[in-house]
């Protein structure tokens, strides 16, 4: 793969049900789509009967036999030792950022089995601050988490026009950090400019009509928004 035309990033990580059936709907309606595993989450890719342009991860949760077919089956394999400061999905963000250091314009960014369902608490958490890791606050602007049972995106301060992308049943709209001049308009349940000193949770909101436009504002802080179908979460 050469940087031409702008190219979708999906990222799979090693939680045990990420949504391949999207994987893969996004990968074929892609010009160019470009994949990353990590660890395990390499298996879950092969599983859909694509091949990796990278595999990445210390993989500790895979057998030697998996290991070696996870080699056979990426354009580049990087194993990493367990003992390391950053985990192996940061180290895929790494190879993100150079991928755009190589002249590779980056359409969007999907991150896959990294929120759950059935993974590990510590990793969903991991995986969600990295938003807060300077190295990667550009690479944020692009980023979507992708499950089954919802979408997660993280949005530095500013006006933001959110569309109901997923037939959710709820939006749930989550301050990480202290936060200034937050208004939220054209939801179920609106919020007046307001400002907390303290990480703020406003779940369980809801689109009026599927069409409409909630708008999203503020001028500081850190926000994740959470758009959730619960029908799915039941099934999973």
């Amino acid at each position: 793969m050469t940087p031409q035309s702008p190219i979708t990033v999906l990222v799979c990580a090693g939680a045990p049900k990420p949504d391949l059936d999207s994987l893969k709907n996004i990968y074929q309606s892609s010009d160019q789509a470009y994949l990353i595993g990590v660890d395990y989450g390499c298996l879950s890719i092969l599983k859909t009967g694509l091949k990796l342009n990278y595999a990445v991860g210390d993989f500790d949760s895979v057998s030697p036999e998996e290991c070696l077919q996870i080699q056979a089956a990426s354009d580049r394999f990087e194993q990493l030792i367990p003992e390391k400061d950053n985990t192996d999905t940061e180290m895929a963000l790494y190879h993100i950022k150079k991928l755009i250091e190589e002249g590779y314009e980056i359409e969007a960014i999907y991150l896959l089995g990294c929120l759950g369902p059935g993974g590990r608490l510590d990793h969903t958490i991991a995986n969600l601050w990295m938003a807060f890791h300077p190295d990667f606050k550009d690479l944020f602007e692009q980023i979507i988490f992708l499950e089954r049972a919802c979408q997660v995106q993280v949005f530095q301060p500013g006006n933001y026009r959110l569309t109901d992308r997923l037939d959710s049943d709820y939006l749930s709209i989550i301050a990480l950090t202290p936060i200034k001049d937050w208004i939220i308009e054209g939801a179920k349940y609106n919020l007046s400019q307001s400002e907390w000193t303290y990480p703020r949770a406003l779940i369980s909101n809801e689109f009026v009509n599927p069409k409409d436009i909630v708008t999203l504002s503020f001028s500081q802080g850190l926000v994740v928004v959470l758009w959730i179908r619960e029908q799915a979460q039941a099934k999973d």
